[in-house]
């Protein structure tokens, strides 16, 4: 079960797919993916996140939550949006900046292949 983090910058008005190599395929038997993502306090309202699984949206242009001082990233608390694939669907992690500030995310996508 891969579990990926990583610190993803996005440009002023900018979209940018979240690299998930080698880890961006389903298996043979399909899957599921969970991401949780999180932005500073001062990109408050910054960034959408949408969540494909092959040609299906799963999660679309869902609201990046805001960090705690105290958590400094994802964590067990932060919301997470994901689902199923079926062998070999592409899994694509999206995130935007329709506020047109760029922000950096910090996203961690799990990877459950059946």
């Amino acid at each position: 079960m891969p579990h990926l983090q990583r610190q993803v910058v996005v440009g002023a008005g900018a979209t940018v797919d979240m690299n998930l190599a080698p880890f961006h395929r389903f298996g043979g038997r399909g899957g599921r993916v969970a991401v949780r993502a999180t932005v500073p306090v001062a990109a408050v309202g910054a960034g959408t996140i949408t969540v494909m699984c092959g040609s299906d949206v799963v999660a679309d242009q869902f609201l990046i939550p805001v960090e705690s001082a105290a958590s400094m990233g994802p964590n067990k608390d932060t919301p997470s949006v994901g689902g199923r694939g079926a062998p070999g669907d592409p899994i694509t992690v999206r995130l935007a900046d329709p506020g047109g500030a760029g922000y950096t995310a910090t996203v961690e996508a799990q990877i459950d292949n059946a």
